[in-house]
């Protein structure tokens, strides 16, 4: 979500919700998300981010699942509707993705 708003880009973003096995399809357009999903964000944690955040931070079909989920798991972080928080996420990727001595 963060680099297609970054990028301005167009596409489809998939992903399934870990809590009901259902399908999470974001149309994004120009960056922007084109349908809403519940966005469930941990916190930092030490180690290796792919193996020890990435797997915490997910997509789901509701409000209703992610809170369902987050309750089994008993992480903390914080959940958002993906429309909510795209361009914050967007802000965060573009200095990244900026070529180099681009200000």
């Amino acid at each position: 979500l963060g680099i297609m708003g970054a990028l301005g880009a167009s596409g489809t973003i998939r992903s399934t919700d870990p809590h009901t096995g259902d399908a999470v399809v974001i149309p994004v357009i120009d960056g922007q998300p084109g349908e809403n999903a519940a966005i469930f964000i941990a916190d930092a944690y030490g180690g290796n981010v792919r193996q020890a955040w990435c797997p915490l931070v997910n997509l789901f079909t509701s409000r209703a699942t992610a809170e369902a989920w987050i309750a089994d798991h008993e992480t903390d972080g914080n959940m958002f509707e993906v429309t909510e928080i795209s361009e914050s996420s967007a802000e965060l990727w573009r200095p990244l993705l900026e070529p180099s001595g681009a200000n």
